[in-house]
């Protein structure tokens, strides 16, 4: 059996992980705040009509006098503190609430127009929320799984790695059946490798499991190393941070170190 990561420390990684992703997000974003270069791009493409948030979530949020400026501060500055929390492992319960509740709101307030046979007069987003922003809901799944187990010092409980491999299966899917739809993430990749990568994810157990986990692996390794040649400014980065706990996810799986100690998940060695 190959394990290069213990068991017991396979939570703690995930969540260190989570941790970093959030402050670099946060930091990123605050960085980019502070440049007068970047104001104009941060937010056209926060609130304009390729946007984030759509227009009925910008009445809500503005209607106090908040700036949108100011609001992107109280965010940056939230990812912060949240990922701090999670560093010094304060206080989990609260802080994972709160970033899956922050990501299923960002998940609702992406603007896109899906209605048919209307014409558009600019840019928006064609695809439905939910798909374009699948990184986001596999990134709560992996909250939950963390929640769950939070406390464990013998790997993931049965439910925690479901959970964990459906987190990262799941963009690998929606890209692979979506492929080549507007806005839909298909990591720069043909859609049977994308499928190659998700099914023994979602169907393998042992080496099976194993095998998919490594693919996957390489296929976010892939994509994170074409997004860097992209990167022209410190708030891009955040683009690239939101794969890390899965590219650790999928090693974890790889390194069969997240098995629960009753080992029902495994077949074989």
């Amino acid at each position: 059996m190959f394990v290069y990561v213990k068991r017991g420390a396979c939570i703690h990684l995930l969540r260190l992980t989570m941790s970093v992703m959030l402050l670099l997000a946060g930091i990123s974003l605050l960085m980019a705040l502070f440049q007068n270069s970047m104001q104009v791009l941060l937010m056209e493409s926060t609130y304009g009509s390729q946007g984030q948030i759509n227009a009925f979530f910008q009445r809500f949020l503005f209607r106090g006098g908040i700036t949108p400026r100011e609001l992107l501060m109280l965010l940056a500055l939230g990812k912060i503190m949240a990922g701090v929390l999670l560093l010094i492992n304060h206080y989990q319960v609260i802080v994972i609430g709160t970033v899956i509740i922050g990501l299923a709101l960002g998940i609702a307030a992406l603007p896109v127009m899906t209605v048919p046979m209307v014409e558009l007069e600019v840019m928006a987003y064609t695809s439905p929320a939910l798909l374009v922003r699948i990184a986001d809901v596999g990134l709560i799944l992996l909250l939950v799984a963390l929640l769950i187990d939070r406390q464990s010092a013998a790997g993931f409980s049965i439910t925690g790695l479901r959970l964990l491999t459906l987190g990262i299966a799941l963009p690998l899917v929606v890209g692979a059946v979506f492929h080549g739809m507007a806005k839909i993430n298909h990591f720069g990749l043909p859609a049977w490798v994308l499928l190659l990568s998700a099914i023994p994810l979602l169907l393998g157990r042992g080496r099976i499991l194993q095998v998919g986990a490594g693919l996957s692996l390489g296929v976010l390794v892939y994509y994170l190393l074409l997004r860097g040649t992209m990167i022209e400014s410190w708030w891009q980065w955040q683009t690239i941070t939101e794969w890390l706990p899965m590219m650790v996810g999928c090693w974890i799986l790889f390194c069969r170190a997240g098995f629960p100690a009753d080992k029902s998940m495994e077949t074989e060695d």
